[in-house]
């Protein structure tokens, strides 16, 4: 179970991590258009710090079950 925690946490990040691709994808080939930085670019930069936000949270659960295992 303990293993399945930061294999599940991986999942999770990189599910999180796709939303962001494709808005990274879309305000790039719209950047000349006129509602994209005033749309599109708020919307990116939550995706990304929700994104890293998870990230950083996953690693500290990864970090701390590698810690466990190593204990036992």
């Amino acid at each position: 179970a303990v293993m399945g925690l930061g294999h599940g946490s991986y999942c999770f990040a990189l599910l999180r991590s796709i939303p962001v691709v494709f808005y990274i994808v879309l305000v790039t080939s719209l950047r000349y258009h006129l509602f994209i930085w005033s749309v599109f670019s708020p919307k990116l930069l939550y995706e990304a710090m929700h994104t890293l936000i998870t990230t950083a949270v996953c690693l500290f659960f990864t970090f701390m079950d590698q810690e466990r295992s190593a204990r036992s």
